[in-house]
Formats: C-alpha cells, sequence, structure tokens
C-alpha cells in the first residue's frame, strides 16, 4: 500500500516518532548536513524538505502531533489533492520508500535520525560527493544494500 493513500481520506495526518535505536545514538539527523549533502540526491529534494518538516513537527511535540496535509503540501510550494496522486504524495511516498517513515494508526512514524547510506546509495551519489562522504564516515562503516 503506498503511503500516499494516507492522504486521500483525511485533511490531517497525525505524525508520531519512529525511534531507532542505533541511528538515534550514530545516526545523522534528518535535518543536518549529512542529509543536506548525502541523502537529498537520492531521496530528493521534495521529499528531503517534507521530512524535514515532519521532523520539525516532532522536535516541538515530541509524542506527535497533527499535521495538516494542505497547509504542509502549501508550504513546499505544492498542492495537496487529495482524490490525485501528485508530487506532494509522490514526496511522501518517497519518504516511506527510503524507510524515513512508515504507515502507523491513523498516520505516518517518522524517523529524525538516519542511518548513514548503504554502499548501493552510495554508489549512486556523484563522484566529488562520494569522495567527499568518506572524510565523512570511515569507508568501515558503509554498509551494503
Amino acid at each position: 500500500m503506498p503511503a500516499s493513500t494516507l492522504l486521500c481520506s483525511d485533511s490531517t495526518l497525525i505524525v508520531l516518532p519512529w525511534p531507532d535505536r542505533e541511528a538515534d545514538s550514530r545516526g545523522h539527523e534528518a535535518r543536518g548536513r549529512y542529509t543536506e549533502l548525502f541523502v537529498l540526491p537520492i531521496l530528493g529534494p521534495t521529499a528531503t524538505w517534507l521530512l524535514r518538516r515532519l521532523v520539525d513537527g516532532l522536535e516541538a511535540f515530541p509524542d506527535g502531533y497533527e499535521l495538516d496535509l494542505a497547509e504542509t503540501a502549501g508550504a513546499l510550494g505544492l498542492v495537496h489533492q487529495p482524490a490525485r496522486p501528485g508530487p506532494f504524495a509522490k514526496a511522501l511516498d518517497r519518504v516511506v520508500m527510503f524507510g524515513y517513515a512508515q504507515p502507523a494508526p491513523y498516520g505516518l512514524a517518522v524517523r529524525s535520525h538516519l542511518q548513514t547510506l548503504t554502499a548501493k546509495q552510495l554508489g549512486r551519489l556523484p563522484h566529488h560527493l562520494q569522495s567527499l562522504h568518506g572524510q565523512w564516515i570511515p569507508t568501515r562503516s558503509v554498509t551494503n544494500g
């Protein structure tokens, strides 16, 4: 089931924290420089901004909050169209597809810290970012997949 189906029936969505013990202790802040440099080229700019907005809300409301979909889409320069999948729905699907969020009762559970890119993801980055990533993260910490 695509995550965008969560957008079809309601004008709001409940956003909850999705703890990940390893990423929370050793990972990268979803709104940090690592995400901007290395995750954005993989996830895409719209999905990255959406993830940042979701995590912003969790910082303000750590136990979860109600997200106004039209307002959030508008803040990203998009339109929320419940009956038709558009860029906003596709961005939400990408956030889920890459494992940064997952459907939860009445909404979405979202990670505030991200794992280091896998070797496969790293291979998709431009060469200059692959080199820069090597300066950020020792090669032995990059996982396969």
